[in-house]
């Protein structure tokens, strides 16, 4: 019995010392400035704009991961993978004309260690298809971007639309 006790006080003693010394002083990461990493991130909607209202394929592939593991899904479609999504915007180059793509209602949320963050929004667009107008207003994205090498790109994205209403 003695020597029970004589090892729990030795238990107790070593927990005690241990858990009061000071541990190794861990150096604070500088303060992130959340408002500029969304002001970054804004820009991305800005850079999607231009790379659909010019049809440009290396303007998107500044803005989206070239991963095989990104996932996006369309309105209708997954696609996984960078050159799958790559070859999607492509084939959609030659059935449209004089695309014009905005946001509204967006959020933008960062996380705290500055490398992801995601979003919500209302995209509305305008284009021509076989001399025909046609226009999508409030089609709903999310999408989930990293930081990568100081540059904000679409790890995942999601478009969805609503069904329209049924008349009475």
């Amino acid at each position: 019995m003695k020597k029970l006790l004589t090892i729990i006080s030795l238990v107790f003693l070593l927990c005690f010392t241990f858990g009061c010394q000071k541990g190794e002083e861990v150096a604070e990461e500088p303060a992130m400035d959340v408002d500029a990493e969304k002001a970054n991130i804004q820009l991305v909607f800005d850079q999607y704009a231009q790379a659909w209202k010019a049809k440009n394929i290396d303007l998107f592939a500044e803005i989206f991961s070239h991963d095989a593991d990104m996932v996006i899904f369309d309105t209708q479609t997954r696609y996984d993978g960078g050159e799958a999504w790559k070859e999607r915007l492509q084939n959609s180059f030659d059935l449209i004309d004089d695309v014009n793509v905005t946001f509204r209602d967006y959020s933008i949320k960062v996380h705290p260690s500055g490398t992801v963050a995601w979003l919500s929004a209302f995209e509305d667009a305008t284009w021509t298809s076989e001399g025909q107008a046609n226009e999508l207003t409030g089609m709903r994205i999310t999408w989930i971007l990293e930081k990568l090498n100081g540059k904000w790109v679409i790890v995942e994205g999601h478009w969805s639309v609503s069904e329209p209403e049924e008349e009475e």
